[in-house]
Order: C-alpha cells, then structure tokens, then sequence
C-alpha cells in the first residue's frame, strides 16, 4: 500500500541520498519484489508444479518482505529523479522503444494465456511483475528527461502544484468508492447496477464512473 511507504519515508531517507545503498535496495526490490513473483506466476499459470514447489520451498527460508509491494516503486522514482541523468538521447529512445515493446509484450502473454486458460489473469500485468516494474522504470525516466523540460506557464505550474496535492486524497478515495460502488450499487468489474455484464464491457464502465467521480472533484477543487 501507497500508505505504507508514507509511513516509513523517514526510514527510506537514510538511504536513499546514498546512491550504493539506494541501488543495492533497488536491486533486492527487483529480484524479490518483481523477479521472483513473475517466476511463481510464470510455474503457476504453465503448471510447473515441480518448478513452482522448488522455488516456493526456496523463498520461504528468506524474509525479505521489506521489499515487496511498492516501496520499491517508491524509492525508485525518488532515486530517478534525484541520481540518474541519462545524457544520450541515443539511449533514451532505445529504452522508450523497450518500454513500449514490453507493453505489447504484456498484451500478448497475458491474451495468449487468458484464451489458453479461459480465465482472467493478471500474471504478467501485476503491480509486482518484472514486465510492469520494467515499463515503470522507463516512463519515470521519460516523464523526467522528456516532460521535465518542458517550460510550463506559471498557471500551469499552479494547477500541476494543485493536483498533486491532491493525488494522495483521491488515491484513498478511490478505494472506498470503489467498494460502495460495489455493495451498495452493484457497479463493478462484472456488474453494472445488477446486470451481469463481461469484464471487457465492464471494466471500463467501472473505469468511467470512478474517473469521472474523480474528475468532478478535481474540477471543484481547482475552481
């Protein structure tokens, strides 16, 4: 949970100022945090009950939990920002290239194993996936290197300044609306108010409903 890093920021400072120690943190976060869940998906969805036992027999004898969830994605963004200036434009477009064939390479796999399996998966577009912390890492670096020098308008500073700040607020809100909608509406993935409906339909029904809530909130705010 978001909420999570929040609490223990003052703990990530410590080191996250120190490019070895904020590196070699980065480093278990993608090995256990994104590595490892990608290999227990990958055992899981091709049925690789031997592979998947070995290694769960494996990760059990670690505790490695302090770097799971996303205070990997939490220090890497301030560590981007603030440790890793990437000069040659060459480079950058190579990595824009890769972020955007890995997310073909995630519609892929995840629609060659939905129609091989016949149900929804998750597997390869999970928020603790190699694939989804790869794209992640490549769109910090654009929005740094590429959206960074661009010369905003002190209005748009202002109104960028403003939902930001806003952001923390709408993210919790989010998840409670998300489950009223659910309980007391019957407005979620599957269903829209009772009618059993597709999750291609569905979800984005859902998506409209919860961003255009958002939206009318932000737009009253910035008013």
């Amino acid at each position: 949970m978001i909420i999570d890093c929040y609490l223990i920021s003052p703990f990530l400072r410590l080191f996250s100022d120190d490019v070895t120690l904020a590196r070699y943190f980065l480093g278990l976060c993608v090995f256990w945090g994104s590595l490892i869940p990608t290999l227990k998906n990958i055992f899981s969805s091709y049925q690789w009950k031997e592979a998947q036992d070995e290694l769960n027999t494996w990760t059990s004898r670690w505790h490695y939990h302090f770097t799971l969830e996303f205070v990997g994605y939490f220090v890497a963004g301030y560590h981007i920002v603030r440790h890793v200036h990437i000069e040659s434009l060459k480079i950058r477009w190579l990595l824009y290239v890769l972020g955007l064939g890995d997310i073909f390479l995630i519609f892929g796999m995840t629609y060659r194993l939905e129609m091989k399996t016949g149900r929804y998966s998750k597997d390869f577009r999970d928020s603790y996936t190699l694939t989804v912390a790869f794209y992640t890492v490549v769109l910090f670096i654009f929005f740094k290197h590429e959206i960074g020098r661009i010369n905003f308008s002190e209005r748009a500073i202002r109104i960028i300044s403003k939902l930001s700040a806003l952001t923390f607020g709408i993210y919790l809100s989010h998840i409670i609306l998300k489950g009223l909608l659910s309980r007391y509406v019957h407005i979620k993935q599957e269903e829209f108010l009772g009618i059993k409906l597709s999750s291609p339909i569905g979800c984005p029904i859902l998506w409209i409903v919860i961003s255009g809530s958002s939206l009318l909130f932000i737009t009253r705010e910035l008013i």
